[in-house]
């Protein structure tokens, strides 16, 4: 990205006339113009099998999924993000002519690292709460067969579901679609036998607990 004047803080507008000039993705956030991370071969391939996976299970046929490359921003343009993936209404709503700003996505999906999981699932999880579009956020991890999943009940009110290992899937009731974590994960290299212990010692705690307080 080329070097940026120094100045304390951008305009939305500034930020998107700067951006469109440049190869390199970057983000907006409240003033700030941040480039955004580079991917790895596994995040890439995390993102492609997603897709494929989500496009093809999507029931009825009344959405699209976008890989990477398009940007979602809030009301008061204050955020402007680049999903990994988003899922959009077969009629997007864009904020300008140049058709790369959607407003009203309807699954947002991030696939984060080690180095991105703090703002993704914290940072960014807050603003993507501003869309009233959104139906579900969902939260990949690259490095563990884990996807986590809000979906909205509510303005404010957010039902949590987690699907864990690689024999696990994931319900997307927006669009009535049903994903298998083995697909997801295909092609990555991921010690199976750890996470599977992990979830049998979650379960056999919960069901202890829950003995004891019968």
């Amino acid at each position: 990205m080329m070097a940026l004047p120094k100045k304390k803080k951008y305009t939305p507008e500034e930020y998107l006339v700067l951006e469109r000039e440049e190869e390199e993705k970057s983000e907006f956030h409240n003033g700030k113009i941040i480039k955004r991370a580079g991917s790895d071969i596994d995040h890439a391939t995390i993102m492609g099998n997603f897709s494929c996976e989500l496009s093809s299970n999507i029931r009825p046929k009344k959405a699209e999924v976008i890989v990477c490359g398009l940007k979602v921003k809030t009301v008061d343009s204050n955020y402007f993000f680049y999903p990994d993936l988003l899922v959009s209404c077969k009629n997007p709503i864009f904020h300008d002519m140049e058709r790369d700003v959607i407003l009203n996505p309807k699954i947002v999906i991030e696939i984060y690292s080690k180095e991105t999981a703090g703002f993704d699932r914290n940072d960014k999880f807050i603003v993507y709460q501003r869309f009233k579009s959104i139906k579900e956020l969902v939260f990949v991890s690259q490095y563990k067969p884990i996807i986590e999943i809000f979906s909205r009940l509510d303005k404010n009110i957010w039902n949590y579901k987690a699907a864990i290992g690689l024999k696990d899937s994931i319900k997307f009731d927006s669009v009535k679609a049903e994903v298998k974590l083995e697909k997801i994960y295909r092609y990555i290299k991921i010690n199976q036998n750890i996470y599977e212990r992990n979830k049998r010692t979650r379960r056999k705690k919960a069901i202890d607990e829950s003995a004891a307080n019968s």
